[in-house]
């Protein structure tokens, strides 16, 4: 996603929140929960299962919620994902949801910052909250015990669902993220992203990063205006994992969500689906898709950055998994991938080379991306070129393929072996509504693709003569 990512921590986890706390933030936590805390983040793996025991519902509030039981750990992992991402800011205001994502653990409900942050502590939680273009998570991790796990779930909600925005956290921060984005604007790697998202999206969301000038421009009302808007139960989907019951998961669920309104268009409690995002306007239309170019841009770092790409595909295509099996083989496999092979092994152009799939809830963008020596950056943009070209062409061989396969198949255990990561896949299943056996028939529906069914797939998304590039740090001569 473009829009800047605002992340907040307890004083329990490194800080990396947007904004200093007080003395409070510093204060040491009981040793006992030092304790529990050490062997949670040492133990916070669980075994991978064959199927995981996930269990849906929906909240009074019309919130959609996955929840998986796993007592081997005495904490709760929690995840809360709204559709309240940057497409429902306005151009002008790039970073808004970012913003408001940051600033919400800034003070709440009776609470100002400082108090809130003391309350928090005395927990052991962690929490975090992210924006980007699709939507915003707010994530908790806590200990089970009774008197803690409900401290931290009420000042959760309270951040959710009635968080105050003070003016002094909102000038804090925006000097802090101003400054951020000067600083981006001189970084190669950084301006080459922004750029790319640039062209390829152009007038899209997807398309638009926060600038010193729509920062500058963002006001208190602006977060609360925008807070009232897009936080609503109907549009949230909460993912759970952890040792509590199905009866605490539930109840924890609701008052999550409590702070909240309702929103239209939810679905009746009790039921297994919600129709996200029901109150929401729709998607902004993805526009033509922009014309093949190359654009280079100057830059005194002493190797060229690239970036070439298109658009690819949102989750819900059906070609999303024959396109990720061929990806490994071009570039997503690191040392064993084509790319690799072309432009590292066989002529020494850089030093690494990737590709990838970047589904989101509209087509996102399939990249390839690189760094190598100035005088070498055309050389390299050319073999990457004819690499992709043949590859589409002609296709992974059977061997390539197999070896791929057994490689995402034997890896795929990885994806589920903690907490943090079944959250995340439990999130993704319900904001993008994927099916509930998604995880579990995932290596079954792999290996049921055909060599013929990845090219069809190759010859629908990637055409090779439509691909948008940028080069920051471009050859002299060639600027």
């Amino acid at each position: 996603m473009n829009e800047t990512i605002a992340t907040m921590s307890s004083p329990a986890s490194p800080r990396i929140s947007p904004s200093p706390r007080g003395a409070a933030d510093r204060a040491p936590l009981p040793w006992r929960f030092l304790a529990l805390l050490l062997m949670v983040m040492l133990a916070g793996i669980r075994p991978a299962q064959a199927v995981l025991p996930i269990e849906q519902w929906t909240t009074r509030q019309g919130a959609r919620v996955l929840f998986v039981r796993a007592d081997a750990i005495p904490m709760l992992d929690v995840a809360v994902h709204f559709d309240a991402g940057g497409r429902h800011a306005s151009p002008d205001r790039a970073g808004l949801a970012s913003l408001t994502a940051a600033l919400l653990d800034s003070g709440a409900g009776a609470l100002d910052e400082d108090a809130f942050a003391e309350r928090f502590a005395r927990t052991g939680a962690q929490r975090s909250a992210s924006a980007g273009a699709d939507g915003t998570t707010v994530t908790l991790r806590t200990l089970v015990s009774e008197r803690e796990l409900g401290e931290a779930v009420r000042l959760t909600a309270s951040m959710i669902g009635s968080p105050s925005f003070p003016q002094a956290a909102l000038v804090r921060e925006k000097v802090r993220l101003v400054a951020r984005l000067r600083e981006s604007a001189t970084q190669p790697a950084a301006i080459a992203q922004r750029r790319f998202d640039e062209l390829l999206f152009a007038g899209h969301p997807y398309g638009r990063s926060a600038t010193v000038e729509t920062v500058s421009a963002i006001e208190a009302e602006d977060l609360r205006a925008f807070h009232a808007r897009n936080y609503a139960a109907s549009r949230a989907v909460i993912a759970m994992i952890g040792a509590v019951t199905r009866e605490r998961a539930e109840a924890i669920a609701e008052t999550l969500l409590g702070d909240l309104g309702r929103g239209p268009s939810a679905p009746q409690p009790g039921t297994s689906e919600v129709a996200l995002g029901a109150s929401a306007p729709p998607p902004e239309a993805l526009p033509p898709a922009p014309a093949p170019q190359v654009l280079r841009i100057a830059h005194p770092a002493s190797q060229s950055h690239l970036l070439l790409g298109l658009r690819g595909v949102a989750y819900d295509d059906p070609d999303l998994l024959a396109l990720q099996w061929a990806n490994h083989v071009l570039g997503g496999g690191g040392f064993t991938s084509r790319l690799y092979a072309e432009v590292r092994e066989k002529r020494g152009l850089a030093y690494s080379v990737y590709s990838y799939f970047a589904p989101r809830s509209q087509p996102g963008p399939f990249v390839i991306g690189l760094q190598t020596r100035k005088d070498q950056a055309e050389r390299a943009l050319e073999v990457v070129r004819e690499t992709l070209e043949r590859f589409v062409r002609e296709g992974p061989t059977d061997e390539e393929l197999a070896a791929a396969r057994a490689n995402l198949i034997g890896g795929f255990p990885l994806k589920l072996d903690s907490n943090r990561k079944i959250l995340s896949q439990l999130t993704l299943i319900g904001v993008h509504r994927l099916p509930i056996d998604w995880l579990e028939r995932w290596p079954e529906r792999l290996a049921a693709i055909s060599r013929e069914d990845v090219m069809r797939a190759l010859a629908r998304h990637l055409d090779p003569s439509q691909l948008v590039t940028v080069i920051v740090g471009a050859p002299e001569s060639r600027q």
